[in-house]
Formats: structure tokens, sequence, C-alpha cells
């Protein structure tokens, strides 16, 4: 089963409860994944600090447990870094850099759930 819920189209509710998945001081695991983009991509641990703790959830995505794509709202040259968390897991899957300028005119928005009910999905 995969499932995606844009931010835009999520209750009150849903985002209170995936935003404390982002509040909370948490030490997430890196991923394997992960690690090998880090390096590809030369993103430092700092950016992806502020991406979780200070960007915004863009996405819901049920993939192999409840996934949260975060997009740090910092200009890190030009960039904005992207992290993606398995909540159950606690672990970073991968990471990636997003032109700062991208306002993602071309979403596929019939990939996305916009009534499906989150918070069912964590109990």
């Amino acid at each position: 089963m995969e499932i995606r819920k844009h931010f835009v189209d999520m209750t009150t509710v849903e985002k209170s409860l995936l935003n404390g998945f982002l509040t909370n001081d948490k030490n997430y695991k890196m991923g394997f994944h992960a690690s090998e983009r880090i390096k590809e991509k030369k993103i430092n641990e700092d950016s992806m600090e502020r991406a979780i703790h200070n960007g915004e959830i863009v996405e819901w995505h049920y993939k192999n447990g409840n996934r949260l794509l975060v997009r740090g709202n910092t200009n890190e040259n030009g960039y904005n870094t992207c992290v993606v968390i398995n909540c159950d897991r606690g672990q970073i899957v991968t990471v990636y850099k997003n032109s700062v300028s991208d306002k993602h005119c071309t979403l596929k928005e019939e990939l996305y759930e916009k009534d499906f009910n989150i918070v069912s999905m964590f109990h």
C-alpha cells in the first residue's frame, strides 16, 4: 500500500500530529540511502537539522511506514534541504536539495489522496 497526502489538504489535527514528530528532541537514525545521498549531494548535517526542526512539512507518505517529507526554509546556497523521515522507525530515509525557486508547478495532484485520514495510520 502506498498513499500520499499533501500538506495543504491536511486537517488541523493531522498537521498537529505530524508536527509532533518534528518538534520532539529526537535522535534520528541515519538510513543507508540517506548516508549515501549526504555524501553524493554534499549535504551537511546542520542543514538537515535545520530542515527537520525549522522546516515545513510538504507531504505525508505511507510507504513501508509513515513518512514525512520536510523542506527546510533556509536558503543553503540557492537550495533548500529536503529530508524524508520514517516516523515509525525514527529514521532518516533520504535527503536531497531542492532549488529555492522551485514552486512545484509540475506537482502531480493525482498521486495524492485529499480526503485520506492520516490519524488512522497512527493507532
